[in-house]
Formats: structure tokens, C-alpha cells, sequence
């Protein structure tokens, strides 16, 4: 069986940051995308857009519960830090779906329906406080 590095706590808290960072520029995008500072095109269909945020916002959804209840039986640090990276992916997926919608159609709702739920996944999932000692 392989061996599995531990990130240390700081590498997976840079990580958190990064996540969060990349979904509000995404954001940021829409935002002036959506404002006066973009020509506007022709908008997208809405109801396929819709079912794609709903899809990831699900799969976020799902995927946080799965590892939260995961979490309490993992005794490997590494393998804890890795099913919560995998978890905070999801929620970010579901920003990153949300701000699609946002940068498509102009309509922040979805934008901040899936932030929710990457800083829920965040929450949710806290940074492992096994890996203090690894260096990464």
C-alpha cells in the first residue's frame, strides 16, 4: 500500500484561502461583467444554466455530508486531509457553477447560493488538526 504524505495544517489552511479566493474573483468577473463596464450580449437559456447550479450545489451538498460523516472514523491524517480537500472542491464547485450563472445571465442569486456552500463545506469541514507536526 502507498504511503501517503500529510500536508501540514498551514498548506491545507493556504489551500481553504485559495478556494474562497478563487470563487469571489470568479464573482467579481460577473459582477462587472454585470454592471456598466461590459457590453452585454444575448443572454443564455436560463433553465439549462439552472439545472447545472442546482446539479453542483446537490453534489456540494451531498459531498460535505458524506465526508462529515466519513471524518469521525478516519484515523490516517492523510487520508482526512484528503477527503476534506475533496469536500471544500465540491462546495467551491458549487460557487464556481453559481458564478457561471452570474457571468452568463447578469443574476447574482446562484452566485451566492453556491459562496454559501463553499463556506458551509469550510465550515462544516474544518482544516485537520492532525498534520501540525508534518512539514508540506
Amino acid at each position: 500500500m502507498a504511503e501517503h504524505k500529510t500536508p501540514s495544517t498551514t498548506v491545507l489552511r493556504l489551500h481553504r484561502i485559495a478556494l474562497v479566493l478563487g470563487a469571489l474573483a470568479f464573482g467579481a468577473v460577473g459582477w462587472f461583467r454585470a454592471g456598466d463596464g461590459w457590453e452585454q450580449g444575448p443572454k443564455p437559456d436560463e433553465g439549462p444554466l439552472r439545472i447545472i447550479v442546482g446539479v453542483a450545489i446537490a453534489i456540494s451538498l451531498v459531498a460535505t455530508i458524506v465526508v462529515r460523516s466519513q471524518l469521525t472514523r478516519i484515523v490516517d491524517p492523510a487520508i482526512r486531509a484528503q477527503r476534506s480537500i475533496l469536500a471544500w472542491s465540491a462546495g467551491e464547485a458549487a460557487a464556481l457553477a453559481g458564478g457561471a450563472f452570474y457571468f452568463l445571465r447578469g443574476e447574482p442569486r446562484w452566485f451566492l447560493v453556491g459562496l454559501v456552500m463553499l463556506l458551509a463545506s469550510l465550515v462544516i469541514i474544518p482544516a485537520p488538526h492532525g498534520a501540525q507536526g508534518a512539514r508540506g
